[in-house]
């Protein structure tokens, strides 16, 4: 399956973050902007406030996605997970709110609260040690998973 997102799979979007938002990230506010210039088709089409985005930070990243994550139909969900477990790179998903304030057509104040994603990016160290410094690679989880249901590769159980 070829998707269009194959331009995007490059390492530069760490500085496209510098020359257009004057922003120097860390070596971990750079993979986290080339994994989310990856999954959301460049880092400009992202469902992310860039500027609110502490992309110095060396421990963690916290990014609120005000759209949406899937695994297959347009498969951001899949991407993020590669790419996070590639990088070692730990990504966990919350819920968290999105105030909407504008001005109506009499320009009184209108405020609204929708949901959307907050994603929080941590470096890991290696693919062996405790739970703090490990992320185990793609295959090895997909390994873990089939195990827990008694699948072996190729044989349904």
């Amino acid at each position: 399956m070829k998707t269009y997102y194959k331009e995007y799979a490059h390492k530069g979007h760490g500085q496209w973050l510098t020359k257009h938002l004057n922003i120097t990230p860390s070596p971990l506010g750079i993979a986290v902007a080339n994994i989310l210039g990856y999954v959301g088709g460049g880092l400009y089409n992202c469902p992310v406030d860039l500027k609110k985005v502490d992309w110095k930070h060396d421990f963690c990243i916290e990014v609120v996605w005000d759209g949406d994550l899937t695994n297959w139909d347009d498969s951001g969900l899949s991407r993020l997970w590669v790419l996070c477990h590639r990088n070692l790179i730990r990504v966990e998903i919350g819920a968290t709110i999105v105030d909407r304030s504008y001005l109506d057509d009499d320009d009184q104040p209108v405020s609204s609260h929708t949901p959307a994603l907050n994603l929080m990016f941590h470096q890991r160290e290696s693919r062996e040690g405790g739970v703090m410094v490990r992320l185990p690679d793609c295959e090895d989880m997909i390994w873990d998973i089939d195990d827990d249901f008694n699948k072996v590769k190729g044989v349904e159980p």
